[in-house]
């Protein structure tokens, strides 16, 4: 007698977990590339110096010794110097500043602006006239698309009547830019 097991479905992967696979493997995939360009370059620039000590030893005596120095004094700022171009590609943008100056609510003035690159945190220290307009405010960078959490830091009535506080919110990271 012939007997009909039936086939076990095999179970399907939830689109999610593609996804992140996905895009894990493209972040590990960037990072890989770019660890290998900047050693790539890094070895470019050592051949090059080493190049060039090589020719300033054999040459010491010619008339374009000095010429060859510079140019491996050049070599060598520009390899040392690459952590510090590298330090001022990381700013907030011009959209994010631009975004935070157009929301401000009238009756609201800004004092101070800090952005902290470690933390995307956007910290703002003002004066509002009541705790409506500070409330206002509040609720204006709520509804920002570029900021994901926002805190009252600090919040005190000056003698002239004026609220001071000051407030910080996380900013995604997608509004900053590393050119």
């Amino acid at each position: 007698m012939v007997e009909v097991i039936p086939k076990k479905k095999k179970k399907e992967e939830s689109c999610l977990n593609k996804v992140l696979f996905l895009l894990f493997l493209v972040i590990f995939i960037l990072g890989a590339l770019i660890t290998l360009f900047f050693n790539f370059q890094k070895k470019s620039y050592d051949n090059r110096t080493e190049k060039l000590s090589i020719d300033l030893y054999s040459l010491k005596e010619s008339q374009e010794f000095e010429q060859l120095q510079k140019e491996a004094i050049i070599y060598q700022e520009k390899f040392y110097n690459i952590p510090k171009i590298l330090a001022f590609y990381f700013q907030p943008s011009k959209l994010l500043t631009n975004v935070l100056e157009q929301a401000i609510y009238p009756g609201v003035v800004l004092r101070s602006f800090q952005f902290n690159k470690e933390k995307n945190e956007v910290e703002i220290v003002g004066f509002a006239i009541n705790e409506e307009m500070l409330a206002q405010q509040i609720k204006l960078y709520e509804n920002l698309p570029t900021v994901e959490e926002i805190y009252l830091k600090n919040i005190q009535v000056e003698k002239e009547g004026y609220i001071k506080f000051a407030l910080s919110f996380k900013v995604l990271p997608k509004y900053l830019t590393s050119q």
